[in-house]
């Protein structure tokens, strides 16, 4: 809108007519474009929760001030590797750190976490001992310095015999998992990346010692299982504590989270029915404080 003044004001004698462009709001939401946070995206409220400048509606990592530092399509902050490119979040052992900035994969917490997934499949005594006495063995051989080759022979070798018995002693997504875990770790020892903790810093829990020191840790339980997307968990033993819920799929890869939050009930749900998650077998972790109860269940849609 133009206003019009004297040329006196100006030291002169003819009328000036001077012309302000009006302030614009394209996006219509009473917030000026020059000041506003999302010009093109109606937020009135102008939230900004990681104060990087760009409001909450428009920014693809409103938590994340860094807007993906590595570009690699996961915010900084959910991304277990947020300074390196990693868009399979791959997490072999599963300790909440990519393999892509993981220093090293310890293989003996592997094999702990192989071994206390084949001691909850309830398989004949005989299946269950082979398989965790082999993993045992390959884990036992590379940290004496045998051939990682040999090594890697040996774990190609517990795949075949998975592979026999899939869909008959071992239930075929099981099996589909423990391959795919063992071949995981197959590429690590290839990318050398496998590491050895001294006997001081991790003792190999596996089978039954396994689940005994598991017991010494609050537990819950999940339900149904297998499920059609909906999961109710029990957790009686977490009230009035911060609990963050994870849940991996069958790579270690995180697919759903809750951030951390008090507990003021002893059940929760959670629905996966808006998730784009194939069938299959995933794991489902509890975190309050520095300790971590994992459970696996199988979603059938």
């Amino acid at each position: 809108m133009g206003q019009t003044h004297t040329a006196d004001e100006f030291g002169g004698g003819s009328i000036v007519q001077l012309a302000f462009a009006p302030s614009l709001d394209i996006d219509d939401d009473g917030i000026c474009d020059a000041t506003d946070n999302c010009p093109t995206t109606p937020n009135a409220d102008q939230t900004d929760t990681d104060d990087d400048g760009q409001g909450d509606v428009c920014d693809a990592c409103p938590n994340d001030p860094y807007d993906d530092a590595d570009n690699d399509g996961i915010c900084g902050d959910t991304d277990n590797c947020p300074l390196t490119p990693n868009p399979t979040q791959s997490d072999l052992d599963l300790d909440g750190q990519g393999d892509a900035c993981d220093p090293g994969t310890s293989i003996y917490v592997v094999v702990d976490n192989l071994s206390a997934y084949i001691g909850d499949l309830d398989l004949v005594s005989g299946i269950e001992k082979a398989l965790i006495t082999r993993l045992q063995t390959a884990a036992s051989k590379l940290c004496k310095g045998i051939d990682p080759a040999v090594v890697i022979g040996q774990l190609n070798r517990i795949i075949q015999y998975i592979q026999y018995q899939s869909g008959n002693q071992i239930p075929e997504a099981d099996a589909e998992y423990l391959i795919a875990q063992i071949q995981a770790l197959i590429d690590a020892i290839q990318a050398g990346t496998v590491k050895c903790e001294s006997a001081d810093a991790i003792t190999p829990l596996s089978g039954a010692s396994f689940r005994a020191a598991e017991a010494d840790l609050p537990g819950f339980d999940l339900y149904p299982n297998p499920t059609a997307g909906t999961l109710t968990l029990h957790l009686p033993n977490y009230q009035e504590q911060e609990v963050a819920i994870a849940i991996y799929d069958a790579f270690g890869r995180p697919v759903f989270s809750l951030p951390a939050q008090e507990l003021h009930s002893p059940a929760l749900r959670i629905s996966l029915a808006e998730q784009p998650l194939p069938n299959g077998v995933y794991f489902l972790s509890v975190r309050t404080g520095g300790e971590r109860q994992v459970k696996q269940f199988v979603l059938a849609r």
